[in-house]
C-alpha cells in the first residue's frame, strides 16, 4: 500500500469477516451487537443496517431456531396433527441430521 500511496493512489486495506467484526469504527456505530442465543449463548450478530431517529430499530431477538415454528406455520396453513405427525416421522420436517452443524465450520462465534 505504501508504493501506491506514494505514487499518489488512493489504496486501503481490505478486511476480513473477523478484521471488520473487531474494527473500532464497527464497534463505535453498532454495526455488530452481541444478543443472547438460546444455543450459542452471548454472541455477535450484524445490527439493523439502517437506523432513523424516529424509528431506530435494532436486534431484539435472534432468528428462530430450526424447526422451531414448523408446527405451527403447518397449522395455520391448514395441516391437521396427523398430517404433521406423518410429515415429521417421515422426515421431512423435524430436527437436524446429527451431521448438521448450527454454526458452520470455520466461523466462530
Amino acid at each position: 500500500m505504501r508504493r501506491l500511496s506514494d505514487r499518489g493512489l488512493m489504496c486501503a486495506p481490505v478486511n476480513d469477516y473477523a478484521e471488520v467484526a473487531e474494527d473500532i469504527q464497527v464497534r463505535a456505530n453498532e454495526y455488530v451487537v452481541e444478543v443472547d442465543h438460546p444455543v450459542l449463548g452471548r454472541t455477535r450478530v450484524v445490527n439493523t443496517p439502517v437506523r432513523l431517529s424516529k424509528t431506530p430499530g435494532g436486534i431484539r431477538r435472534c432468528a428462530p431456531e430450526f424447526d422451531q415454528h414448523t408446527e405451527q406455520v403447518l397449522l395455520e396453513a391448514g395441516f391437521g396433527w396427523d398430517e404433521v405427525a406423518r410429515l415429521r416421522a417421515a422426515g421431512a420436517i423435524g430436527s437436524r441430521a446429527a451431521g448438521d452443524r448450527l454454526v458452520p465450520e470455520g466461523m466462530g462465534q
